[in-house]
């Protein structure tokens, strides 16, 4: 009886002790949970887990061991230690032959009478510092990987490690990896946050985050400040404040916005009135932030100033109704010139065909008396009837100018081009005018160059420019000489690039004023100067031959040193302008 009162009383001492190791390590579990919920780093978790273990299971020692990434390449190293036979902090080895990547293959806690029977992944340090010792190792995992590990450590005389005590190394290693996740998230959180919040600050549109309520403001950048400024009590303007700076126009819409903010989005542009009065456009759009229940719980907005743009766009408009309103005026210009052109086109050939009759049948009823078909005539009679004859030829030649001025307006200058022999050319037409300077007592010239080539153009035209210019000289040189002269010419003072073909009329006239060679080309424009009555419509008409040919007319002249005109045709096609 005495035998068996004795073994019940060491049963029952045996329970307590085991009731008693129970309670203790829960509390110190307890305690270590409390402790790890704290904001702690990797490090600080790492040592509060080896010492919670170390005081809920009796060992030796613990430690932590960190893989920076399971891989070869990559290393493992131990960042939290307790007790005794650990290696130091900081400990580095190689991932493979590590005890992380033994539980990659075993993720079961190890229960080993001797470190040694961990094989190949024994690391060295456990060999120099506790060669013999019992062990427990328990993996530390994110998801299906193991990313680390805890170890307990006993001396050889010691007791292995129980099934009981592998529970509660798993329930520690549990624990770590739930606060390395945690560590993990709330750093990349916190970048993110730092990111974020770079970015904001440095943009210039104003951002801000508040409550579904707008009582209070969470976040707001500098520009938000910049835009919205702060209130008489030195805060930051709320949502609901900004109202106040909204213009009047525009916050019953702004306010119906802010309204429906909690539940859609916005976007729409509106004034502000700054403290000094002036006015300025933004742009705002705000959007509500829901949780994972899809419940809203923030507010967020970000306003830009778009007052330059908005001006931009003003002018825009400006200057776009400036330019149609110019179009819609030079279109009813245009018909307007075009009106009046073809009114004075029909005018011009009605008075051709109207006057050019009977001035024809008078000069042949002249040409008759002329002629005494109607009588023998007097002298001073036959000088009346030549004097009337060339009236009526230069009003017949003033009529055809006229009606060809009229074409060339309507329907342009008809041009039949084949090889034409300048040097010829220029030689003929002047003969033509030699008789009628002789006359006045004047000396005319040709001075043609051999280079002169034969060029694709329209001889009747040239000739008709040429006899034109030459007309005007003899008609306005009362003395000296005209000479006409024909060469090569390129680069400088020419109408373009390539080779010419240079034709000059020059007179020793009595010159013309800049002011009368600035309008000299145009229409029915002559030189009062000379005294001479004239079309003046001659030189008009020779400059448009002279362009439709692809050439020009210059003229240079001082007065009292009489005229030089410039008649440029291209000696290749490729060389009109």
């Amino acid at each position: 009886a005495a035998f068996q009162v004795a073994r019940l009383a060491r049963n029952y001492g045996e329970l307590v002790e085991r009731l008693d190791a129970r309670a203790r390590r829960q509390t110190e579990l307890r305690e270590t949970a409390a402790a790890l919920n704290a904001g702690v780093t990797e490090a600080e978790a790492a040592e509060t887990i080896a010492g919670g273990a170390m005081r809920s299971i009796r060992a030796l020692g613990a430690y932590v061991e960190r893989a920076e990434a399971p891989g070869p390449g990559f290393e493992v190293e131990v960042i939290g230690v307790a007790g005794e036979g650990t290696p130091p902090l900081g400990t580095r080895v190689p991932y493979p032959g590590s005890l992380t990547e033994a539980l990659v293959e075993s993720p079961d806690p190890y229960l080993l009478h001797e470190v040694s029977e961990v094989g190949r992944h024994m690391a060295p340090y456990l060999i120099e510092r506790c060669s013999g010792c019992k062990g427990l190792i328990a993996p530390i995992t994110f998801g299906e990987a193991a990313v680390g590990a805890l170890v307990l450590l006993r001396s050889a005389d010691d007791e292995p490690f129980s099934a009981e005590e592998a529970l509660y190394a798993a329930f520690l290693a549990d624990l770590a990896s739930t606060t390395f996740r945690r560590v993990a998230l709330v750093e990349a959180l916190r970048e993110s946050e730092e990111r974020f919040r770079q970015i904001a600050d440095h943009v210039q549109e104003s951002i801000w985050l508040a409550d579904p309520g707008f009582r209070e403001l969470h976040y707001a950048n500098p520009a938000y400040e910049r835009l919205w400024g702060r209130g008489p009590d030195g805060r930051l303007l709320l949502v609901t404040d900004q109202l106040e700076a909204i213009h009047p126009d525009d916050r019953d819409t702004v306010a119906a916005a802010f309204r429906g903010l909690p539940q859609d989005e916005y976007e729409i542009e509106f004034r502000i009135v700054r403290p000094n009065g002036q006015i300025r456009w933004v742009r705002s759009r705000g959007y509500p932030i829901r949780n994972e229940r899809g419940e809203v719980y923030r507010v967020a907005g970000i306003t830009e100033d778009i007052t330059e743009h908005k001006l931009a766009e003003q002018e825009r408009e400006k200057l776009l109704q400036r330019a149609q309103q110019s179009r819609a005026e030079a279109e009813r210009r245009r018909d307007e010139l075009q009106r009046v052109t073809e009114s004075r086109n029909r005018l011009m050939r009605g008075f051709g065909h109207d006057v050019k009759n009977p001035l024809g049948a008078a000069d042949g009823f002249l040409q008759l008396m002329e002629e005494g078909v109607l009588g023998e005539l007097t002298e001073k009679q036959l000088e009346s009837v030549s004097s009337a004859r060339r009236s009526i030829g230069a009003a017949l030649d003033l009529i055809d100018q006229l009606l060809e001025l009229a074409r060339a307006e309507v329907t342009g200058i008809e041009l039949e081009t084949a090889p034409t022999d300048l040097r010829s050319l220029v030689q003929e037409t002047a003969e033509e005018y030699r008789a009628q300077a002789e006359s006045q007592g004047l000396e005319l010239t040709t001075e043609v160059a051999d280079e002169v080539p034969v060029i694709e153009s329209d001889a009747s035209r040239i000739r008709q420019i040429i006899g034109n210019l030459l007309s005007n000289a003899v008609k306005f040189t009362e003395r000296g000489s005209v000479t006409v002269r024909a060469a090569m010419r390129e680069g400088e003072g020419t109408p373009g690039p390539g080779r010419w073909v240079a034709i000059d009329v020059v007179d020793t006239g009595p010159g013309i004023s800049p002011e009368q060679q600035r309008r000299l080309f145009q229409e029915f424009s002559r030189v009062e100067e000379t005294g001479k009555k004239g079309t003046g419509i001659g030189l008009a008409i020779s400059r448009r031959l002279a362009r439709a040919l692809g050439g020009e007319i210059t003229v240079q002249s001082e007065v009292g040193k009489g005229s030089t005109f410039t008649l440029w045709l291209p000696a290749e096609p490729t060389a009109a302008p």
